[in-house]
């Protein structure tokens, strides 16, 4: 199976990761980010690589317009299931390959969120510059990326170390219910290697698309790491 396979079709494994303590830290910073912007309700914001909607609904719960997309045909269905569950309006979720040029048009949301995706994304100058061109000067891009090239055995025997042996294979449970199937269903000479960059390589990535920095940190994310950032365009 292909990667872009695995994304669009099998993807849906990924769904384990919302009960990691580790992905929780990074959607509650992320949260905060956002609410510090002190946006109105009616916002219209992009939610870009939505997933099941870790980010979506919440933006929703705020009150804002949410056009949200994502490659994933399998965490598309389920996030439709959720918001028809819980009869949110304010959400549209459509397919859309970020390596791609958007539909959107110039200056069309004030808010763009992308949470742990640009790393998975081969073309991400095109991302990154369709992100510029469709948030209204003034609006806001908050986006986060994988941040360490430290190898997952070198972190776990560190991990093992601190916590041992019987709560470190608890925490990182979701990690094995996720991987074997990635493993088994993908081969490995089509596995999309992530691209990784520290704070201040996200940084000179968006500066260089013409974005100001307003604030950019790390957030502990199991081995790897997280740089989250908040963004301008003037």
């Amino acid at each position: 199976m292909a990667e872009d396979f695995w994304w669009k079709k099998a993807g849906i494994f990924y769904a384990f990761a919302r009960k990691s303590h580790f992905v929780k830290n990074v959607h509650n910073a992320f949260l905060e980010r956002i609410d510090e912007l002190h946006l109105q309700p009616g916002t219209r914001a992009l939610d870009a690589g939505c997933g099941d909607g870790n980010i979506t609904f919440p933006l929703a719960k705020r009150g804002f317009d949410v056009v949200a997309i994502d490659f994933g045909e399998a965490v598309l269905k389920r996030a439709k299931i959720k918001q028809d569950k819980l009869q949110i309006k304010n959400i549209i979720f459509e397919f859309a390959d970020l390596n791609n040029p958007l539909k959107y048009p110039d200056d069309s949301f004030v808010l763009i969120t992308s949470l742990h995706v640009i790393m998975k994304i081969k073309n991400y100058q095109t991302a990154l510059s369709e992100f510029y061109r469709v948030l209204k000067p003034g609006g806001y891009l908050v986006i986060s990326t994988t941040s360490s090239n430290e190898t997952f055995s070198h972190w776990f025997l560190r991990y093992i170390k601190k916590n041992g042996i019987i709560k470190s294979f608890w925490d990182i449970r979701w990690i094995i219910a996720w991987g074997i199937p990635y493993c088994l269903l993908t081969r490995r000479k089509e596995r999309r290697d992530e691209w990784r960059w520290k704070k201040e390589e996200l940084q000179k990535h968006l500066e260089d698309s013409g974005f100001m920095t307003l604030l950019v940190q790390d957030v502990p994310y199991i081995h790897v790491g997280c740089a989250l950032g908040v963004f301008k365009k003037l």
